[in-house]
């Protein structure tokens, strides 16, 4: 059994993470900024994986390896197309009958490939641009309020996910 994209995504971002907190908690004192900013951590490796996406996309490159459905040599697809075959067709349960309906949704509409792209680079700006903004404040202001800032975006994210 293999992992699908998600799931190294996934996997690489829990690892990211738990360094991340080890080096914030294990420093006396603490590194206050560095502990509340795991939200923003996680929107940098998101946001950076749709412009990546949306860059070997517009490039038309060729992927060298197998990338959830698509096999070596295929043309990359838009990042949102991976998390959404991956999320539904795979974890989701979908199963080949959904993961076959989307490629062929896919296959056959140019405006649907269009809107998946946008959405890689919509999303992957306003990830990066939301991730940069809550670091700057969390090094900037003073730790009891960026504790909070971080604490209420973890929050705020999960209410909304």
């Amino acid at each position: 059994m293999q992992l699908d994209c998600f799931q190294w995504s996934f996997a690489f971002s829990i690892l990211l993470i738990t360094g991340q907190i080890v080096a914030a908690v294990v420093p006396d004192p603490p590194v206050v900024p560095l502990f509340a900013m795991v939200t923003s951590t996680m929107l940098f490796v998101t946001g950076i994986q749709l412009i990546l996406a949306f860059c070997l996309y517009h490039a038309r490159v060729k992927v060298p390896f197998r990338l959830s459905s698509l096999g070596p040599g295929h043309t990359a697809h838009p990042g949102v197309f991976t998390i959404i075959e991956d999320i539904i067709a795979v974890d989701g349960g979908g199963g080949v009958e959904y993961r076959e309906a989307l490629i062929a949704r896919y296959d056959a509409s140019p405006l649907f490939r269009r809107m998946l792209n946008r959405l890689d680079a919509f999303w992957g700006v306003g990830a990066l641009t939301t991730a940069s903004i809550i670091t700057v404040l969390l090094w900037t202001i003073p730790e009891q309020i960026g504790y909070w800032i971080g604490g209420s975006l973890d929050i705020d994210m999960s209410v909304h996910l």
